[in-house]
């Protein structure tokens, strides 16, 4: 697989962007910077889920007429996925290839470890804010009896267009929050970075 970091301008190649210093201390051990980038990690994951969500959760039935449990393996599958990689995205080489990995998990590959659980617990809790979300309910203990190849069959099979839906709307809402996290100087190369990243389609 090529990496989508081999298409980076030689001028942003591992390329390191720097955490605003009232939320890590420069000073900060590196053991202790990569603890708060975690806790950082979950709220960046529960403000994604909220935002993503009210952008675009209602559109899997009532426009693709795909079941809302799809958009719900989806949430839980990026989210994984971003919150083990962002501790190592304040690189540039390591921000492009992690979407790339949560792309193509999306689109070719699925879970690599049994989450029915959870997505059972986050339908589940979906449905009880807003029923009408969907018309044709699932029970959550259909859910938590599938096992983790009948979960990535059914991830697997939604449709390309609306995985490509979900995957622009993640990818713009978390842009946006990291973004917001980074120093002042490095918001300005962060800007660079991603019109650079468009333009040579390293994020694809």
């Amino acid at each position: 697989m090529n990496l989508w970091s081999q298409n980076l301008p030689e001028e942003f190649q591992n390329k390191e962007f720097k955490i605003n210093e009232n939320l890590i201390s420069l000073d900060a051990s590196d053991q202790k910077s990569q603890e708060i980038l975690r806790s950082i990690a979950e709220k960046i994951v529960s403000s994604i889920s909220i935002k993503v969500y009210k952008k675009i959760a209602n559109t899997f039935e009532y426009v693709y007429g795909a079941n809302f449990l799809s958009y719900v393996c989806l949430e839980v599958l990026t989210n994984d996925i971003l919150l083990r990689s962002l501790p190592v995205m304040l690189n540039t080489n390591n921000f492009v290839d992690s979407l790339q990995l949560l792309t193509d998990a999306i689109q070719n590959q699925g879970f690599s470890e049994d989450l029915t659980s959870l997505i059972s617990q986050r339908y589940n809790y979906y449905i009880s804010i807003d029923p009408a979300i969907t018309v044709d309910f699932i029970h959550p203990i259909q859910i938590n009896k599938c096992n983790l190849s009948q979960i990535n069959a059914y991830t697997l099979n939604i449709p390309f267009a609306l995985k490509q839906a979900y995957i622009s709307q993640y990818i713009e809402v978390f842009t946006k929050i990291f973004y917001a996290l980074l120093s002042h100087s490095s918001k300005s190369d962060f800007n660079q970075f991603i019109e650079i990243t468009k333009e040579s389609s390293a994020i694809k």
